[in-house]
Parts: C-alpha cells; sequence; structure tokens
C-alpha cells in the first residue's frame, strides 16, 4: 500500500506521461499511444479497463474507463476523472500530469478491493479536455457523460481531479477572481479547493468532510453560479450540465501556479509531498463510498444509497 501512494510513483508518473511529448489534439497518435498506457497500467492493477472510443471532426479519439463494480447493474455509479490531454507544445506536468497520476494510484488502490456493494467505482482518463475542445459538446467528458445518460446509468456524483500538484506558502500565492472570494479564503497557496456549482452544494459538503479525514493536507469548498470565473473549468462541467452533482478537486491552476499553460510546467515545480497527501484524501473519500451505511441524499439527488 505504501508503494501506490509513494511520492517516487507519483512522480514516476507525472514523468511517464510528460515524456511521451505533446499530447494536444493534433497529436493523435501519441494521444492514443498514452490512452493504451493508462488501460494498461489499471489493468495491471486488477480492474476491468477498457478504451471508450469517440470521434470528432478532427479525428479518432479515446477515453479510458476503469471500474469496480458494485453489486448490480442498477448500483449508483461515482465518476472520479482526470484529463490527459495537454495543452499546446506544453509539457503540462501540473496540467494535468498531476491529476492522471493520482487517477493511477487511485486505481492500484481500487484494485485491492472487493466488489462494492453500495456504489459502482468508475475512473475515467479524458481525452479533449484542453483548447480548442473545452467548453464544447466534443469534449472526451461530454461524449462519456451523455453515454452515461443514455445507459440510464445512476450517476452518484462526479470528482474531477484537475491540477493537484503546485503549492506554495508564500505570502498572496493565492489569487481569486473576485475580491469578495479574496477576503474569504486564503492568501497562500498551501490548500486545495473543492469546486462546483450551487446544486452541488450538498454533496461537495460530505466529499470535503471525508477527505478532511483521510488528509493533513487543507481543503476548501466553493459552489457558486457558472459565473465565477473558473468555476466550470474543468471535465465536471459536463456532468453538471446534466443535472447531476460534480466538482472540481483542484489547485486552483492560473489563480496559483505561473507555469500554467506554458512551457515551464515541468515534474520539477510540483510538490510531491502534498500530492500524496492529496491522493491520500482521495483515497480516504472513495473508502467513504465503499464503506458507509449511511449516506444522505441532497434535494438535487446528489449522494444515495441510504438504509
Amino acid at each position: 500500500m505504501k508503494d501506490l501512494f509513494s511520492t517516487l510513483t507519483l512522480r514516476r508518473d507525472v514523468e511517464r506521461l510528460c515524456g511521451f511529448g505533446p499530447r494536444s489534439f493534433e497529436q493523435t497518435r501519441t494521444l492514443a499511444d498514452i490512452a493504451n498506457w493508462i488501460r494498461e497500467e489499471l489493468s495491471r492493477a486488477g480492474l476491468s479497463a477498457t478504451l471508450e472510443s469517440f470521434r470528432t471532426g478532427r479525428g479518432p479519439y479515446a477515453n479510458v474507463v476503469a471500474k469496480l463494480p458494485g453489486a448490480s447493474d442498477r448500483t449508483p455509479t461515482l465518476v472520479v476523472g482526470a484529463h490527459y490531454d495537454g495543452c499546446g507544445a506544453t509539457p503540462g506536468a501540473d496540467d494535468n500530469g498531476s491529476g492522471i497520476a493520482a487517477l493511477l494510484a487511485l486505481g492500484r488502490w481500487l484494485g485491492t478491493q472487493k466488489t462494492s456493494t453500495l456504489f459502482t467505482i468508475e475512473l475515467v482518463a479524458y481525452s479533449l479536455e484542453e483548447p480548442p475542445f473545452f467548453g464544447t459538446p466534443e469534449m472526451g467528458s461530454a461524449f462519456h457523460a451523455r453515454a452515461r445518460k443514455a445507459a440510464g446509468v445512476s450517476l452518484a456524483g462526479m470528482i474531477s481531479l484537475e491540477m493537484l500538484g503546485y503549492f506554495s506558502d508564500e505570502p498572496s500565492s493565492q489569487q481569486f477572481p473576485t475580491a469578495l472570494l479574496k477576503a474569504l479564503y486564503p492568501s497562500r497557496g498551501n490548500f486545495l479547493m473543492l469546486a462546483g456549482n450551487w446544486r452541488s452544494r450538498a454533496f461537495g459538503k460530505q466529499v470535503a468532510r471525508w477527505f478532511a479525514g483521510g488528509t493533513q493536507l487543507p481543503i476548501h469548498r466553493l459552489n457558486a453560479p457558472d459565473i465565477i470565473p473558473g468555476i466550470q473549468f474543468s471535465d465536471h462541467r459536463n456532468y453538471g450540465a446534466l443535472g447531476i452533482p460534480a466538482l472540481m478537486l483542484t489547485d486552483t491552476a492560473f489563480y496559483r501556479n505561473p507555469h500554467y499553460h506554458e512551457p515551464s510546467d515541468l515534474p520539477d515545480t510540483l510538490d510531491y509531498e502534498r500530492m500524496r497527501e492529496a491522493v491520500l484524501g482521495i483515497q480516504a473519500i472513495v473508502s467513504g463510498f465503499l464503506t458507509q451505511n449511511v449516506i444522505s441524499v441532497g434535494a438535487h439527488g446528489s449522494l444515495q444509497p441510504r438504509l
């Protein structure tokens, strides 16, 4: 178990992803190679991992989907996802090598678990999160969300792992899009933010409670209208648009990390000790879904089942 969440393993996976080279939408062959690598890693962990292929006007792409199945086909599903594509020719260590490394660590741990009786846990590595696809129906997460809805899958919620590796203890290292948020939240970038729309607040409250119980890394919640810049800047947006409680767990990207979408977004800029703490918190969230007998259900169907 120690090796699954070690800083060396997290760094190795970030460096491996960055080692593929540029991974924008134009590098279709590279993206296919990365998808196969992720699928092989999750299969080796003992999960059922498959490619979810889809096509856009730019070519064929694929998400990687791995599952720890629930007791039946009607068991509600928790989706935990992270995108593996990158912006232009940037290395993308934090964006989003850190999210993929966390997803792989979670998958290796899930592979040691028995079948869940309360929830199906679905891990998804997405393609096409970055521009020019961001905010369009051709995002990989949009394809996945629509497919699950069309199949009649009951989704308990979705958590997007979006940049988890950049931290700073320097004063004023954390920025926010409004003066009000700047007054309400810390000025040092030494925490993770759990962000989502207002409808996901009950879901977020429970998820944050589980996260805090599993790690020493501070977490703060922000549930706000979509007009707040950044609140919908990841794959969770496509689930929230379908009425599914959806959250982004993030180091807040360009509100903190000066290397965002720059050639300097390199593996050496990440804090792997705190990344490990982030993974421990994510493990605690999923453990909550696997083991809790009573889970509250919000007005918008945020969590289930309950006794």
